[in-house]
C-alpha cells in the first residue's frame, strides 16, 4: 500500500489534512496586511502580497460554517495550488507533516450519503485520531474560483516597477 504525505491542521478541536503536494508554504498571518476587498464572500478575508503576488484568503472557519467565525493574529496561511492559482486558507494551527497509508483511509463517498461532502476527500485514521481529509481541488466552487480568478492572477506592482514605467 502507498503512503501519501498530509499536512494536518487544526481548525478549533477539529483536525484536518491537505495532502502536502498542494501546499505551496505556510505563512504566519501576523507577517501580512490583509487588504479588505468590497463586495467579496464572508469568508473572503482579503488579499495578501505574497513575493509580488496577490493572495486570496479564506477564512475556513467561515467557510465550513464553524459558530466561532474569527481568527487570530496568531493563526496561519496555507499556500495552496489549485487549478492553476494560488489560494491561502487561514487555519489556526499547522501541527505536522503526517504520513498515511491507503489502508488507513475511508474515501467520504463511502461514508456519506446526506450531506454535501464534496471537498470532502475522506477520514483518516492515525494513533487513535481521526482527521478529516480535505480535497483542495473542490473546497472551493466553481462559481468562487470564478470569482477570485482575476485577484489570484494579478501581480503586485513593486515600487521598482512603478519607476521603471
Amino acid at each position: 500500500m502507498m503512503e501519501i504525505r498530509y499536512v494536518l491542521f487544526s481548525i478549533g478541536e477539529q483536525e484536518y489534512c491537505i495532502d502536502i503536494d498542494c501546499v505551496e508554504g505556510i505563512n504566519k498571518l501576523k507577517d501580512f496586511k490583509v487588504l479588505k476587498v468590497p463586495n467579496t464572500q464572508s469568508y473572503i478575508e482579503g488579499i495578501i502580497n505574497l513575493r509580488g503576488s496577490v493572495i486570496p484568503l479564506y477564512n475556513l472557519r467561515k467557510k465550513f460554517q464553524f459558530e466561532d467565525q474569527q481568527y487570530s493574529r496568531d493563526c496561519e496561511i496555507l499556500i495552496v495550488s489549485m487549478k492553476g492559482m494560488k489560494v491561502g486558507f487561514i487555519v489556526d494551527t499547522v501541527l505536522d507533516i503526517i504520513k498515511l497509508n491507503e489502508s488507513n483511509i475511508d474515501l467520504a463517498s463511502d461514508l456519506f450519503t446526506q450531506i454535501n461532502s464534496e471537498f470532502i476527500y475522506g477520514i483518516g485514521k492515525s494513533e487513535n485520531k481521526m482527521l478529516i481529509l480535505l480535497d483542495v481541488q473542490h473546497i472551493l466552487t466553481r462559481e468562487e474560483r470564478d470569482h477570485i480568478i482575476p485577484l489570484a492572477k494579478e501581480k503586485v506592482q513593486t515600487e521598482e516597477d512603478l519607476l521603471t514605467s
